[in-house]
């Protein structure tokens, strides 16, 4: 077996890695079955065609038979703008291998299961806030039978780009099954409008010019002398002041 090797990634040839570096980008997701790799001697294949790799989907399919289905989204409240419940919660996700718990303020991925340990490790649950949030892309599952998954996008963060294998290793992603497509859009709906409040520019109130203030100055004396009426100075203040 060769000592180094490199690897095609979007056109670009990167490397050189050494075979334990290019076991552990297989089992990541990064180099996939189909990713062309070349030898230090200059020989070029399928990645798949390498002795002992062995890519996420290989191990995905191994484990889908001893994780069962995950059961579907539970709404807390029958209408998700309401936050009667005493923990705070509006929805619960139960994703493949993680929980989505969906708060007015923030949602919090709690990894569980084999597929988690696999991938992610030990790790315990991650709160993002909304206004940490840049985006939200939701990929509905394909007609081969490849799970969805809603992935965020973060503040100083850089999501995969792999489609679903390289999905399964980012800790900012919740994979779903091909029953929940109505329940991840809901979803996906509700927290699309919370990034949007979110990112909204707090509203001022504008700023009194100085012409107003020299304007309603000569309308008080007015008033003060008895050139014009209480009712006309206040009808006055309320039309320049736009209130």
């Amino acid at each position: 077996m060769a000592n180094w090797f490199y690897y095609d990634n979007n056109g670009q040839k990167l490397g050189p890695i050494n075979n334990a570096l290019l076991k552990a980008l297989a089992a990541k997701g990064v180099i996939l079955p189909e990713t062309i790799v070349e030898t230090e001697t200059g020989r070029r294949g399928r990645a798949e065609k390498v002795n002992g790799l062995t890519f996420v989907a290989t191990q995905l399919e191994t484990i889908q038979a001893a994780v069962p289905a995950v059961p579907p989204i539970q709404n807390v409240s029958n209408n998700p703008q309401s936050f009667d419940n005493t923990d705070g919660i509006v929805m619960v996700f139960n994703g493949y291998g993680a929980k989505l718990d969906v708060y007015p303020d923030k949602v919090i991925i709690t990894r569980s299961g084999v597929l988690s340990f696999f991938v992610h490790g030990l790790k315990g649950a991650k709160t993002l806030y909304y206004h940490h949030i840049t985006g939200l892309q939701i990929k509905m599952p394909d007609f081969m039978g490849n799970r969805g998954y809603l992935q965020f996008s973060i503040q100083g963060g850089k999501e995969s780009t792999g489609g679903l294998w390289a999905a399964a290793a980012d800790e900012n992603t919740v994979i779903f099954n091909k029953d929940q497509n109505e329940q991840a859009q809901k979803v996906h709906s509700f927290i699309e409008k919370k990034l949007i409040e979110s990112h909204r520019p707090a509203q001022t109130a504008a700023p009194v010019q100085a012409s107003t203030v020299d304007e309603l100055k000569k309308m008080k004396e007015l008033l003060d002398i008895g050139a014009v009426s209480p009712e006309e100075f206040y009808a006055f203040k309320r039309k320049i002041l736009g209130i």
